[in-house]
């Protein structure tokens, strides 16, 4: 039996709002305490309380991600985990049915800016980027992944001659 399964973490950079949007929120937090305790009294305490809660537990896990890129056999599975503790499947596709594999820079993905376009990189760079086109029902999709050696290899391996390598 000739069985293969591969993972590969990826971790995104974190985006350039990343910190503006934390400081935004605990501003937030802390002026409705000290503005509106004086104004609605411990209303204002609650409302802090609640936007701090949704942040803690809704916004500050979303600006920490990590992708996970898992290969079994024939069938790849793209999911995101959040602040190193929840993991949510974004993509799983059968790598025989898709329509190309090509690297981000490639002729190939001119075209992919008219199909919907999921990023599943580091976010540092195209070197190394490849874009995975497939469909989705019955719209085209493009998902750009960031493959070790050894998924590029299983990728090789199943997709066959719908992988440009150049």
């Amino acid at each position: 039996m000739n069985d293969t399964f591969f993972e590969q973490l990826i971790k995104r950079t974190p985006s350039v709002w990343a910190w503006p949007i934390r400081v935004l929120v605990i501003f937030g937090v802390l002026a409705i305490f000290f503005v509106g305790t004086p104004i609605i009294g411990p209303i204002a305490f609650i409302l802090a309380a609640g936007l701090a809660f949704a942040a803690y537990y809704f916004i500050f896990p979303r600006l920490n991600v990590e992708y996970e890129y898992a290969v079994a056999n024939h069938d790849m599975e793209i999911a995101a985990i959040y602040n190193k503790a929840s993991r949510k499947e974004k993509f799983n596709f059968d790598i025989r049915e898709v329509d190309f594999i090509a690297p981000k820079n490639s002729p190939k993905l001119h075209n992919a800016s008219s199909m919907k376009v999921y990023d599943y990189t580091s976010g540092t760079g195209d070197a190394g980027v490849y874009g995975v086109v497939t469909a989705v029902g019955s719209q085209k999709v493009c998902l750009y992944i960031e493959p070790d050696e050894r998924i590029l290899k299983s990728l090789k391996d199943w997709a066959g001659t719908k992988m440009d390598m150049k």
